[in-house]
């Protein structure tokens, strides 16, 4: 077995062993990813064809979310804590912004700050967005991000507590 496909599958089994309930998503069977050119939380340019050999591992993020994002994040901050240091060699960790309008370079280093991780988080305009998230087959909905954040601010918890005004 090769050392790239052996690094693929230590990401995958640690990824695995998260709870299943943070992810739905599916598996892409697909070819190599054309190159693209975005901003990252240091408002520096990111081209993805600096990091395309090796595994890279990709995921999908808004900041003013109030659930699964972080659940996202602290998932892949666990899988990359778990690399040795000659693994990390060969991983490459990318967030990428679904919500371009709120998320700026500096929303983005202040959410890899609070989470504690450096990999890229990348932005850009919508127009350079789109044919990346197609890339990935993503289909993103303004209108189901905008009701999945609401009034939320990052920082908040997404648990709200109820009583019953019943005696």
């Amino acid at each position: 077995m090769s050392r790239q496909r052996l690094v693929a599958l230590l990401v995958v089994t640690v990824l695995l062993m998260a709870p299943a309930s943070a992810y739905k998503g599916s598996k892409l069977a697909r070819g190599p990813v054309d190159d693209f050119t975005l901003i990252d939380q240091n408002n520096e340019t990111y081209s993805f064809d600096l990091d395309s050999q090796g595994v890279i591992v990709a995921s999908f993020i808004f900041t003013h979310c109030p659930d699964v994002c972080p659940v996202i994040t602290q998932s892949l901050k666990t899988a990359h804590s778990e690399l040795s240091e000659r693994e990390i060699e060969d991983v490459t960790f990318v967030s990428i912004t679904v919500d371009p309008e709120r998320d700026t370079p500096d929303v983005l280093a202040a959410y890899t700050q609070q989470h504690g991780v450096e990999w890229p988080h990348l932005t850009g305009s919508t127009d350079a967005l789109e044919p990346v998230w197609a890339t990935f087959g993503l289909v993103v909905q303004k209108a189901v991000i905008d009701a999945h954040t609401m009034a939320y601010q990052p920082g908040e918890s997404s648990l709200t507590l109820a009583t019953s005004n019943t005696t």
